[in-house]
């Protein structure tokens, strides 16, 4: 985790780990950011009128077009700095049940499903990968 500095701003960030079975094997979305540099999830600032919840399914459907139910447990939680300030990060899952082909970030970002090992070792930031990591193995215990 990552200390504010005194003074510095604090901003609260929901994203959404998107997953499916296919051909009985678990998958995750991920996104490129916009950038085009880093495999991520979906994620942004928590919306005034939504929950941290809500937030996130809103930014699966703007960043990676998709839709489905959202967990409510948060299955980790990360820090970084950005904006002169540090963004805290609340990461739900989103069973997808729904897959646009146009949705709002489409011509910023590529998206591609992946097997949730390989997704896990993809993804960044670092601490991100620790999160997938216990959800991937929290799924194939069930």
């Amino acid at each position: 985790m990552i200390a504010p500095q005194s003074g510095s701003k604090t901003y609260a960030q929901a994203a959404a780990i998107p997953y499916r079975e296919y051909n009985d094997k678990l998958q995750i979305l991920l996104i490129t950011s916009q950038s085009g540099q880093k495999w991520i999830i979906p994620k942004g600032l928590v919306e005034d009128d939504l929950t941290a919840k809500e937030s996130a399914a809103m930014e699966a459907f703007e960043e990676a077009g998709v839709k489905g139910t959202i967990q409510s447990k948060v299955w980790g939680r990360y820090s970084y700095a950005k904006w002169d300030g540090v963004c805290h990060v609340a990461v739900y899952a989103l069973k997808v049940e729904q897959e646009f082909e146009q949705y709002p970030e489409k011509e910023l970002r590529e998206r591609q499903w992946m097997p949730a090992e390989e997704a896990v070792k993809q993804v960044q930031p670092q601490p991100l990968q620790e999160i997938l990591k216990r959800f991937v193995e929290a799924y194939s215990d069930e």
